[in-house]
């Protein structure tokens, strides 16, 4: 089985035309004896070469570090949709190799997430709103979501262009069909912080009343 990394490959590290090919190479030129002319360094480079070509050189493993800069990038890169769909990959493939690798400090969490909510901001995709607030779904289904997941997907509905098929003719209702999507999002997300805050303040006042 092979195991979804940031380039999208496995962890073979053997590649069509890759190191094992140039080693082979290498080892046939050296056998020789005559190495760039010097038949003296052959057998030494022989040797080197026919010792390497017994270890198979396998990629290293990105870890978790890794996987955030790379988010990173995305989430700060402005483009279209498939730089955003790349992001949730890469967070799909974190989720896959903590499982296949047994290292839950691969796991997605919350940062993780919220890189790919802030790729679909940055994204110039008509869609970008309805795809973040998606993303931010599912944080809140894992009770991961915060302030930053909140504000990004804000910010995708703030910036959601009109589109050139779906909008309108008339300036004062060029308000496209990705628009009007972004700012009923924009409004649920309000309502919902809104709810959540006054939550928050009822509990701080239950708090106050048990130690009065």
């Amino acid at each position: 089985e092979k195991i979804l990394f940031i380039d999208g490959g496995d962890n073979s590290g053997n590649d069509a035309s890759g190191s094992n090919a140039s080693v082979s190479t290498s080892t046939s030129a050296c056998t020789s004896g005559d190495v760039g002319g010097i038949s003296g360094r052959g057998s030494n480079t022989s040797k080197r070469s026919m010792h390497a070509s017994q270890h198979k050189y396998e990629r290293p493993l990105p870890n978790r570090q890794t996987y955030l800069m790379v988010l990173r990038l995305y989430a700060q890169t402005s483009g279209p949709a498939a730089l955003a769909d790349r992001a949730e990959a890469i967070v799909a493939g974190m989720e896959l190799a903590s499982e296949r690798l047994g290292d839950l400090s691969l796991r997605p969490r919350t940062v993780a997430y919220n890189q790919a909510i802030a790729a679909w901001a940055s994204s110039t995709d008509p869609s970008k709103a309805y795809r973040a607030a998606t993303v931010l779904a599912t944080l809140k289904a894992m009770d991961l979501a915060d302030a930053s997941s909140y504000g990004h997907v804000l910010r995708a509905c703030a910036t959601t262009a009109a589109s050139s098929v779906d909008a309108g003719d008339d300036d004062e209702l060029r308000w496209s069909t990705s628009q009007q999507t972004a700012l009923k999002i924009a409004m649920g997300l309000w309502k919902d912080l809104e709810s959540r805050a006054m939550k928050r303040r009822t509990n701080d006042d239950d708090d106050t009343n048990e130690e009065n």
